[in-house]
C-alpha cells in the first residue's frame, strides 16, 4: 500500500504495522501536547469548583454572610469577591493556567494579571454571584465536593502518567469497544482474506480475526510505547 509520511512523502508501506512505526514518533510527540491540554483543562475544572464550594461555604456560615443579608450593589459584591481572593470566570478560559497548593478548597490559582484578556468585570463573577438559594443547600454542597473529590483525583491520576502509558490506555479502550463492533469485525475479515499476514496473526480470543488484529496492533504500540520519551 501506498501513503504519505509525515514529511509528504509518498511511501511504499507493506503492512500497516509499518505505517505506525513510522508514525510512532509523531503521535507520541502529539500526546506530549495531548497531556498538557488534558492537564490544563481539568486543573480549570477542579479550580472552578474550588471557588464554588468557598463561596458557598464563605456565604453559608462564613465571612460572606452580608452577601444575603445586605442589599449591595453588584460592583460592590465584584469587590468583595476580589478581596476575599475568588477567580474570576476569564481565568478559566485563559489559555496557561497554574495552580497554588494542592489544589484543596482553599486553592483559587496563581494567574498572571498581565495575561488575562480584557472581559467585562461586572460578568466575570456570574458564576458565582448567580448561585441561587438551592445551591446553599447541604445536599448541593455535598454534591460539590463529591464532584470535587473526583476531578482532583482524576487530575493527579493524570499527571503522574507519562504521554506513552496515557495513548497505551486510550488504545486499550480502543480496542475493547472496536472488539464489540459488528461493522468493524466484517472489516477486519475482509482484511484478513487480502492479507496473508492477518491470518499468522490470527491467535486471540476464539479465533476472532478483530480480535487478533486489534491486539497484533495493541501489543505493538506497547512495545514502542516502553521506549522512553
Amino acid at each position: 500500500m501506498h501513503a504519505f509520511n509525515a514529511n509528504g512523502q509518498l511511501v511504499k508501506y507493506e503492512t500497516s504495522e509499518d505505517i505506525l512505526r513510522d508514525f510512532y514518533v509523531v503521535r507520541r510527540d502529539l500526546y506530549s501536547k495531548r497531556k498538557h491540554y488534558l492537564e490544563q483543562h481539568h486543573m480549570k475544572d477542579v479550580l472552578r469548583l474550588s471557588n464554588r464550594i468557598r463561596f458557598i461555604k464563605e456565604v453559608s456560615s462564613g465571612s460572606l454572610q452580608k452577601v444575603i443579608k445586605e442589599r449591595m450593589p453588584k460592583h460592590e459584591l465584584v469587590e468583595l469577591l476580589k478581596q476575599h481572593g475568588f477567580s474570576p470566570a476569564s481565568a478559566f478560559k485563559m489559555k496557561e493556567i497554574d495552580h497554588v497548593g494542592d489544589l484543596g478548597l482553599t486553592a483559587v490559582g496563581r494567574i498572571d494579571d498581565d495575561a488575562i484578556v480584557a472581559s467585562d468585570e461586572s460578568q466575570d463573577f456570574d458564576y458565582l454571584l448567580n448561585t441561587s438559594f438551592m445551591s446553599l443547600t447541604k445536599e448541593v454542597s455535598d454534591r460539590l465536593q463529591k464532584e470535587h473529590k473526583m476531578k482532583q483525583t482524576k487530575l493527579q491520576q493524570l499527571q503522574i502518567m507519562t504521554p506513552a502509558q496515557i495513548w497505551r490506555d486510550e488504545l486499550f479502550r480502543l480496542r475493547t469497544v472496536l472488539l464489540r463492533d459488528i461493522e468493524f469485525q466484517g472489516i477486519q475479515r475482509r482484511d484478513q482474506v487480502r492479507s496473508c499476514r492477518l491470518t499468522t496473526l490470527n491467535t486471540a480470543v476464539s479465533g476472532n480475526v478483530a480480535s487478533s488484529y486489534t491486539l497484533s496492533l495493541y501489543t505493538e504500540v506497547s512495545s514502542l510505547s516502553a521506549e522512553p520519551l
